[in-house]
């Protein structure tokens, strides 16, 4: 916390390479006030590695209202619609995030579905982070619901995630 302060101060005392480590930390350990700087330095950022970064930052919070926000954030008009992916990345390796982000794409499926439309991979690149929640019941339930209403050119991460989403599973199983 004590290198975030200083690192707002003067951003020179941080190695470039250091920062999405400094921002995650940050996220990690702080609250609401946390949350609206690093919100704000994302807006103001003109770097787009230092955006993504920021925006990554943003699910690493472990308040569940601070992470929603985030999610929210993804959808706003605010967010370049290849970078959306990021956040969801990020949320979904966030033990107090992961059980947030598949309601989050359901309730927001029409309008996903008309972003990634467009960007096929970026919606594959999503479905590979669900596998991270490692949960088959989970997968039928994304299965069943994207089978209903797929976006073209997805069918063959549908069925990669939930190959992996079962892989892990079982890995948690035998080593938790």
């Amino acid at each position: 916390q004590q290198l975030f302060e200083q690192f707002l101060k003067n951003p020179e005392l941080v190695d470039p390479d250091l920062k999405a480590t400094l921002y995650r930390l940050a996220a990690w350990q702080g609250g609401e006030s946390v949350y609206d700087i690093l919100l704000n330095l994302y807006r103001k950022s003109e770097d787009p590695q230092d955006q993504v970064q920021l925006l990554t930052s943003l699910a690493y919070f472990k308040d569940k209202k601070l992470l929603k926000r985030a999610l929210d954030l993804a959808l706003s008009g605010e967010v370049r619609h290849q970078n959306i992916v990021y956040l969801i990345a990020g949320m979904c390796r966030n033990p107090y995030g992961r059980n947030l982000v598949w309601p989050w794409i359901k309730s927001n499926y029409a309008r996903i579905k008309s972003i990634y439309s467009h960007y096929v991979w970026h919606f594959n690149s999503t479905l590979e982070n669900l596998s991270l929640l490692a949960d088959s019941k989970l997968s039928l339930e994304i299965k069943t619901f994207l089978e209903k209403d797929h976006i073209p050119g997805t069918q063959r991460a549908l069925s990669q995630m939930m190959e992996r989403m079962h892989i892990y599973e079982q890995f948690l199983k035998k080593n938790s």
